[in-house]
């Protein structure tokens, strides 16, 4: 604590309050004064009147400007989850590795985020920013939720191609695989200097340095991930770059290199290394906005074996792009997004794509607004996990949260998943959903993933237990959500999910029965 008492009175004190001091002696000495003859000396006096020093003056009035400028705002956060029944068979009391004597089935925590932000703008043209971040499960005094990703990989791991992604707080079974991300809840969750030089009315540029969170077009692939009790952050730099008219069409440039944030382990500073480089364009005012992408995720932290028995690091690059607008006075809706992925997986080539598409309709001339939407993606699957290609996306830092589930049960690796949605205003500030998930797995022979990339289900080479014959059904989710923004400050949410196992989950679990899931949130921002 003492330490993050320190770095904050030192961005605040003297980067920030030094700025204008250091803008007025640059004003002070831009202008020489004419040379003149040396004057006569001054009588000496025996008392002087006591003056303050001029630069101490400056100093204060540098400080005082600071003060001014500098805004506080927060947010709090509790969410209790409860499941039933996590691994799909009720007759085994499911044990999570790390917390002796836990062998109850049902997973239920209650997890809490304290974020307090800090942020002074002395200038036009400079900003710091700082978010201190208190996150923690109840009964317990260091986190299990990790910001960064799978801190240790077994050799037994590293030869299941295990992704880069990271691991999601509420999934115990994942958290089985995990090893060495216990820290101190109390953290520096950003710390930035956003300078923004004056180019003039039709540009408009800025650069970001320091820890900050990112996010690349929907979030699927680069995203702060905020329902995750930690979210995801990078140390780095980053840089954004607006025309206000190029060639007619408002464009919008953004880049940034970054290393991983990773709180379990130590690590040199290329062992984990993000670029990204995104477009967004909107040449029809909201009917089109295109946003082309490019993604490069290096992890040298970790080794991955091939099936060459060598290992080695894993380079993934991503190339896709989003289309996304409204239409008809904003009741058509319409989101499509597609990639595709190349590089090395260890020894092995990786050679993977994805896609998701989702249209909705509003009645906007109902009092109740309801919406009606459907929704499809794939993301491809290994289909021989024998040869040298992995055919099984990198994640990289998505949105754990995102398209697929209120359970968080699966994610977009080797996965088809066809949803309907519904959803409606019912009262001023409180909305519903209901929406309907039908899971399959894209390829046989690979396995069940989750929505960071774990791995929930399946081994590499023996999918389907002997006797048994293959399917690629996974089962089908009911969601039901609840919303209510009772004003500008608080917000509730409730959810309730069942999972249907299908053919594939009664397979690998031995009996398949269903899962049943629920949360509540409640989230006051100050």
């Amino acid at each position: 604590m003492k330490n993050v008492t320190r770095f904050v009175a030192l961005m605040f004190a003297v980067l920030v309050g030094a700025a204008p001091l250091m803008g007025e002696e640059k004003s002070a000495g831009a202008t020489p004064a004419a040379a003149s003859p040396a004057p006569a000396p001054a009588p000496k006096k025996t008392e002087p009147a006591a003056k303050p020093a001029p630069e101490s003056g400056k100093l204060a009035e540098a400080m005082d400007t600071a003060k001014k400028s500098v805004t506080a705002s927060g947010e709090f956060r509790v969410r209790g989850t409860f499941v039933q029944n996590r691994d799909f068979n009720s007759a085994s009391r499911f044990p999570v590795t790390g917390t002796a004597g836990n062998t109850k089935d049902a997973q239920n925590m209650v997890e809490q985020r304290i974020r307090v932000n800090l942020e002074a703008e002395p200038t036009a043209n400079l900003k710091a920013h700082v978010t201190i971040q208190d996150a923690r499960i109840w009964g317990g005094e260091s986190t299990n939720t990790n910001r960064g990703t799978n801190t240790v990989v077994t050799a037994a791991q590293a030869s299941e191609r295990l992704p880069a992604g990271n691991v999601h707080s509420t999934d115990p079974q994942t958290q089985a695989q995990v090893a060495g991300t216990s820290g101190n809840e109390l953290d520096l969750y950003e710390g930035y200097l956003d300078l923004k030089p004056d180019l003039g009315a039709d540009f408009d540029l800025s650069l970001r340095v320091g820890r900050q969170t990112a996010k690349v077009a929907a979030g699927r692939y680069v995203s702060e991930d905020g329902w995750n009790n930690n979210g995801n952050v990078f140390d780095g730099v980053s840089g954004s770059w607006n025309g206000k008219e190029m060639a007619g069409v408002p464009v919008s440039l953004n880049t940034g290199y970054f290393r991983v944030v990773d709180t379990g382990n130590v690590m040199r500073s290329d062992d984990r290394s993000l670029w990204t480089l995104s477009l967004t364009a909107d040449p029809y005012e909201g009917m089109a906005v295109v946003e082309p992408y490019y993604l490069q995720n290096k992890d040298r932290q970790r080794r991955f074996t091939g099936v060459d028995g060598r290992a080695g690091e894993l380079m993934s690059n991503t190339a896709g792009g989003r289309v996304s607008g409204k239409a008809f006075d904003g009741r058509l809706d319409y989101e499509g997004e597609g990639s595709r992925q190349f590089g090395r997986w260890g020894t092995d080539d990786l050679r993977a794509w994805r896609w998701d598409l989702s249209v909705g309709y509003t009645m906007i001339g109902i009092d109740m607004k309801p919406r009606v939407g459907v929704a499809y993606s794939q993301s491809s699957g290994d289909t021989n996990a024998a040869d040298s290609e992995v055919n099984t996306p990198d994640l990289l830092y998505p949105d754990s949260h995102k398209g697929y589930g209120v359970v968080d049960l699966v994610g977009p690796r080797n996965l088809n998943d066809l949803s309907f949605s519904l959803g409606a205003t019912l009262l001023d500030g409180l909305t519903a959903g209901v929406d309907w998930h039908h899971f399959q797995l894209h390829e046989g022979n690979d396995r069940l993933y989750g929505p960071t990339g774990n791995i929930v289900f399946g081994t590499p080479k023996a999918i389907v237990p002997a006797g048994k014959s293959a399917t690629r059904t996974v089962g089908d989710e009911l969601d039901l959500i609840l919303s209510y923004r009772c004003c500008n400050w608080l917000t509730l949410e409730a959810a309730y999910a069942h999972i249907f196992a299908g053919q594939y989950l009664r397979q690998v679990s031995t009996r398949g029965n269903d899962l049943d899931y629920a949360h509540l949130m409640l989230t006051v921002e100050f």
